[in-house]
């Protein structure tokens, strides 16, 4: 009770978030191993490094940041420890949302094929970034890493998936998190999937905002765990291809 009542009374959220983390000494991992690797966690916090673009990207990005802390009772409720962005190269001088929120934010950033010190995290996230990712890389991730789709899988894996559904009438859509498998995209084990209506008479551009609800995604960074238990079947790769 003592240590609630001195928390609230820390000046701003980063001051919180320092001294929780002092007092936890590193809760759900262990000192650092000879090497300089981070150990791996079995619970959370989990250290996160996010790879993305767009606005889609940008509202993942949201998410994860809003998980970092969250007090909820007596005890504050991390899911997301330690945040970094990796994002692309910016195309014709153009600052692309992902990289101009992660700077608001105040996160380190690194740009493809750039992804800084990878052994220092648990998992890696990914929405929109449009790379197919190795499986060296994919395997240096204690716990994977997960694609966040704007589509209900199997229906439109691969790019562009929102304009694939405004041109073929679909009447639903919804958003898909599930694990990265490597050499194709959006094949890998379904995690957490959310269906919803298509707007009638709804263009590309009229659709994102619904895509990109930050309400929708407030939940993903809880399936983080989910990823060593996952049942779900992998995603046939002969179904609604957008490539």
């Amino acid at each position: 009770k003592c240590c609630k009542l001195f928390l609230q009374r820390l000046p701003g959220a980063a001051m919180r978030a320092r001294f929780v983390r002092a007092w936890r000494g590193g809760w759900g991992g262990g000192r650092a191993t000879v090497s300089g690797e981070a150990p791996r966690r079995e619970k959370p916090p989990w250290r996160v490094l996010f790879f993305g673009t767009d606005h889609f990207s940008a509202e993942i990005l949201r998410a994860l940041q809003a998980a970092r802390w969250v007090f909820r009772g007596e005890e504050p409720d991390q899911i997301v420890d330690h945040l970094e962005v990796v994002t692309l190269p910016p195309s014709h001088s153009k600052v692309l949302p992902v990289k101009k929120y992660a700077e608001q934010l105040q996160l380190p950033i690194h740009i493809w094929p750039d992804v800084g010190a990878w052994e220092n995290f648990d998992v890696g996230v990914v929405a929109s970034f449009g790379r197919l990712l190795s499986e060296d890389l994919i395997q240096k991730f204690p716990y994977g890493m997960l694609n966040v789709h704007p589509s209900y899988l199997p229906r439109w894996r691969g790019p562009a998936p929102i304009i694939h559904t405004v041109l073929h009438g679909d009447t639903v859509t919804g958003v898909t998190v599930m694990q990265i498998r490597p050499k194709r995209f959006d094949v890998g084990p379904i995690i957490k999937q959310e269906e919803f209506a298509v707007p009638p008479r709804c263009s590309a551009r009229e659709l994102e905002p619904f895509e990109n609800n930050y309400r929708r995604h407030t939940e993903m960074p809880k399936a983080i765990p989910q990823l060593e238990s996952t049942s779900s079947e992998p995603i046939s790769v002969s179904i609604s291809n957008s490539h």
